[in-house]
């Protein structure tokens, strides 16, 4: 295991309480990072041939066109794309005990894991605890709320919303949300409903987690570096 990919995980876990509490990461501190990364990166070497290495290089910006097309979307933020970034410019190229795959691949694919395991875990929440609350749901977004979202008052929301992103106002149900929204803007969206006679301040609102990405990145990426791909084999 290189230096780079080691201080990688530090900075990482520094723009997850960046992440954690704003939502946003410091511009500079990113741009510095990724820069003084490669730089430590390509001093430490590869040792692997330039044709194998171009190789995995080639599939880091690949994997990072990908995220910010994601981004793009909407569908993640671009705080995440940063955290790629910072990976595959500190480790490009498979990690021991890693034989074959590169950290940014299995960092995605431990990524999808931890949130599977996250949706899974809300979908047991809800059987449990929210069942009564299904049967007024349309079928079509039955399962997707019991695996993304919880329902709250919508004057909960309004007092306390966090960063719960409501999916379904005045009759209408939607499965995205805007995720540059912050608490202040999603407390004011639901008043508006309210004071627009749409909503009752008891009415049943589902609201989805607007889950930290790079946090999530960072334990992905530390698993990836503990375990590599020895699972796929």
């Amino acid at each position: 295991m290189n230096i780079a990919s080691i201080l990688a995980a530090m900075v990482l876990a520094v723009l997850s309480v960046y992440d954690i509490k704003f939502r946003e990461l410091p511009p500079k501190l990113v741009a510095s990072s990724i820069l003084l990364l490669g730089l430590l990166r390509l001093i430490e070497g590869f040792g692997l041939d330039r044709r194998v290495l171009a190789v995995y290089v080639i599939f880091d910006i690949f994997i990072l066109v990908i995220i910010s097309v994601i981004a793009y979307m909407k569908l993640l933020g671009w705080g995440d794309v940063a955290a790629i970034a910072i990976i595959c410019v500190s480790a490009p190229t498979p990690v021991p005990p890693s034989r074959v795959l590169p950290p940014p691949l299995l960092t995605l694919v431990y990524y999808v894991i931890l949130v599977t395991i996250f949706m899974l875990t809300n979908f047991v929440i809800n059987i449990i605890k929210y069942r009564k609350y299904l049967s007024k749901l349309p079928p079509k977004y039955r399962l997707l709320y019991l695996l993304m979202a919880r329902p709250r008052k919508a004057i909960d929301v309004v007092r306390n919303p966090g960063w719960w992103y409501p999916l379904n106002l005045c009759g209408k149900y939607s499965l995205s949300f805007d995720i540059y929204l912050d608490p202040p803007d999603i407390s004011r969206k639901v008043r508006q409903a309210i004071e627009s006679g749409c909503l009752k301040r008891d009415d049943i609102v589902w609201v989805t987690y607007g889950l930290p990405g790079v946090p999530i990145i960072t334990i992905a990426y530390v698993i990836a570096l503990l375990i590599g791909d020895s699972i796929f084999y």
